[in-house]
């Protein structure tokens, strides 16, 4: 079976990611631990988990005329992501600062900026071919993540939205993936539903409420692993048990690295069992990409029972 490229639009930013003892309080100033300058952006998280995963991997962004666009254009080429620039914006490149606590628990603050200046005419750029895998996220403009779903539909890829950030976001694209995948906070918040310590069957009624006939709604549920559902059932996958350091780009991994899986022909639930693991070593060093693994890293966890 031929390989797929994995076709990525989404936000590219440069994000300073900071270690602090605690949250400071209003009007408070803390003093911070370490401080870390990475690439970010889910888009570009993404296409980075997938290309150190061995994939063939473009990545559709728009950025601004400044510092940060220089260093990312340089991250994003020794990462070995093809980068194709929807046109130079007059904004600022996308900005993050992520804080994250001894916990690992991390609080982000995100300016777009440039990412918030996609348009539809900028999708003409886009290229996509019979088996790609086109991702996108909620990051960016929502007219402009439709038009680049029309067009892979047209093009007949298989379409992964992940739904993050918690924005509005209209049915009519969230009817276009072929894959759903959230976190749990985005599940409550896109299913109207609550649930505590990840109920089970409150989960299933969320998805169940979200998914059309043949999607599959992918569920990350943190360190209680995942729940997937679809035309074959669920499926209820454990976390791997790992000393978490940093969560900030855990999510941005696994879906990366679902896509990685998709593009080589891998069935849903090595897909999901290869993705599951991949997040769990992301977690274990600071920095948003920092652990991201390679495919090799990856097996070897596969290995080890949870």
């Amino acid at each position: 079976m031929q390989k797929g490229k994995i076709k990525v639009l989404g936000s590219a930013s440069m994000t300073a990611v900071v270690e602090i003892d605690r949250v400071p309080g209003p009007g408070e100033q803390v003093v911070g631990r370490r401080m870390l300058m990475t690439p970010g952006g889910k888009g570009s998280n993404q296409a980075i988990a997938a290309s150190r995963l061995g994939g063939d991997v473009e990545l559709y962004c728009k950025m601004g005329n400044d510092y940060f666009r220089n260093e990312l254009v340089g991250l994003l080429k020794k990462e070995g992501v093809k980068l194709v620039e929807l046109h130079r914006s007059m904004m600022h490149t996308g900005t993050g600062i992520i804080m994250v606590e001894p916990t690992g628990r991390n609080t982000i603050i995100s300016v777009r900026g440039s990412n918030n200046d996609i348009k539809d005419l900028d999708i003409k750029r886009v290229r996509l071919h019979n088996g790609d895998i086109a991702v996108s996220q909620l990051s960016v403009t929502h007219s402009a993540v439709i038009e680049f779903f029309k067009k892979a539909k047209q093009a007949r890829c298989t379409t992964i939205l992940n739904c993050a950030p918690r924005v509005e976001c209209s049915s009519a694209l969230l009817d276009m993936a072929d894959y759903l995948i959230f976190n749990e906070f985005e599940l409550m918040h896109f299913g109207g539903v609550t649930f505590m310590n990840h109920e089970t069957e409150k989960i299933l009624d969320a998805a169940n409420q979200l998914r059309s006939k043949n999607q599959v709604v992918i569920a990350t549920l943190g360190a209680d692993g995942l729940l997937a559902v679809g035309p074959f059932g669920n499926i209820r996958l454990k976390a791997h048990k790992v000393k978490a350091v940093d969560t900030t780009g855990a999510g941005d991994c696994f879906v990366g690295a679902f896509a990685f899986a998709m593009s080589n022909g891998k069935d849903i639930n090595y897909a999901l069992k290869f993705a599951n693991a991949a997040a769990a070593i992301s977690v274990t060093e600071l920095g948003a990409t920092t652990a991201f693994p390679n495919s090799a890293m990856v097996k070897s966890l596969m290995q080890t029972r949870i």
